[in-house]
């Protein structure tokens, strides 16, 4: 009777089994390794999001609860990195034969980029200038500048104006607040302060050259003072008349004649050239995980460039290059600040992203050597859950599951019983 059960048993499962019932390991839930927070900086462009390890052999995806901070490129394990905050990521892989579908989530945190600050020069002047307008130094970042000194005693600050107070040197510090994705940033100098020598034309005493005592000049006068009736009292010592005492030529009240080389000169003001018109081309870009590097307009200023598209859902600037979405048209808007005279210059240019012709992959075993070929994209091979590679693979026998993904996307999968 026990026998006559198990038979009965061993049949049951048989029957199941070729039928496609589902099988005991229906509803078993894959082993997935840490999905670790990942902390990163504004600027830094694309970056490639790692699979979780798992037992399952399911292929995975990625997205984002926040695209405006972080997206998905299109098909693939990279993330756009757009805008400073946070966002979920999710990763999921899809069911297998053997274990269900299961998701897993982490924490993306995107940190403000420093700018950096240039073209901040020392500097020195005399006091007698009283004021220095302070430059402003280069920076990527559109922030607010303000300024602090050092010295109180030595010198003031007044907006964007250095004023002098004595003679010394003094650091002042220009910061710049945070603005956009930029995070505030400072750069400073030194200025020293210095006093002016007097010279003997700006001397407030007269020289000892300047004298009243009379000399031949005062004759003329003389002589009408002298008559035939003068009294033996009239001395040959000729008495200076009021006309005599000449005053010297440089009087106690002369003022320096300094004063008036004591304003600031043309220099200290900067010349404003006229702003060119600049032109820039159509840029294209392909549908693909990595960007095209900008190439910023023809220009004569030597100002930073900065730059933004005008569809992030298209189209984003990273860094220094331009990473396609989706296909689509958009434009792109460069900005150059203000240096070498010129003001504040701009182009825009039309950006095409070109959707990437589909990938040509082929899996072929023969004997115990699976061989994959992958044309059109960068390919990753995984056989049995275990990485692989293009190309040739020795393989033992029995069956082989066969995955290959191009460009971060699963392309083909193959199922192989190896004898």
């Amino acid at each position: 009777m026990l026998k006559k059960k198990i038979v009965i048993g061993f049949l049951a499962a048989a029957v199941g089994w070729g039928l496609g019932l589902p099988s005991a390991h229906a509803g078993v839930a894959p082993t997935i390794g840490t999905f670790s927070p990942v902390t990163t900086t504004w600027g830094v462009g694309a970056i490639a999001l790692s699979f979780p390890s798992s037992n399952s052999s399911g292929s995975w995806s990625f997205a984002s609860s926040n695209p405006a901070v972080a997206n998905i490129v299109a098909g693939t394990s990279t993330l756009a990195i757009l805008n400073i905050g946070q966002t979920t990521i999710t990763a999921t892989q899809a069911a297998d034969k053997t274990y269900d579908a299961k998701s897993v989530t982490m924490l993306l945190t995107v940190n403000p980029a420093v700018p950096p600050l240039s073209k901040f020069p020392a500097m020195s002047v005399a006091l007698t200038q009283k004021t220095l307008p302070l430059p402003v130094p280069s920076s990527p970042s559109a922030g607010a500048w303000s300024y602090t000194v050092s010295n109180a005693a030595v010198a003031a600050i007044s907006g964007s104006t250095l004023l002098f107070k004595t003679v010394g040197t003094v650091t002042v510090t220009a910061t710049q607040a945070a603005n956009y994705n930029w995070a505030a940033n400072s750069i400073s100098t030194t200025v020293i302060i210095t006093g002016v020598t007097p010279t003997p034309s700006v001397s407030a005493s007269p020289k000892p050259t300047v004298s009243a005592t009379p000399t031949p000049t005062v004759k003329p006068s003389v002589t009408p003072s002298v008559s035939a009736s003068a009294s033996p009292s009239v001395k040959p010592t000729v008495s200076v008349t009021p006309s005599v005492t000449a005053k010297p030529s440089v009087s106690a009240s002369a003022k320096p004649s300094v004063s008036a080389s004591a304003k600031p000169t043309a220099t200290e003001s900067a010349t404003t050239k006229p702003n060119p018109v600049l032109t820039w081309a159509p840029i294209s870009v392909p549908l693909t995980s990595s960007g095209v590097k900008i190439v910023p307009p023809i220009s004569p200023s030597t100002g930073l460039w900065s730059y933004q598209t005008s569809n992030p859902s298209v189209a984003v600037v990273v860094g220094d290059q331009v990473v396609g979405l989706s296909a689509g048209v958009t434009s792109i808007t460069a900005t150059q600040a203000a240096s070498g005279g010129y003001g504040i210059l701009s182009a825009t240019a039309v950006v095409t992203v070109v959707a990437k012709a589909a990938p040509v992959v082929t899996i072929v075993a023969k004997g115990r050597v699976i061989t994959v070929t992958v044309k059109g994209g960068v390919g990753r091979v995984i056989i049995n859950g275990a990485l692989a590679k293009v190309g040739k693979n020795n393989v033992t026998a029995g069956v082989k599951i066969v995955k290959v993904s191009v460009d971060g996307r699963l392309t083909l999968t193959k199922t192989f019983q190896i004898v």
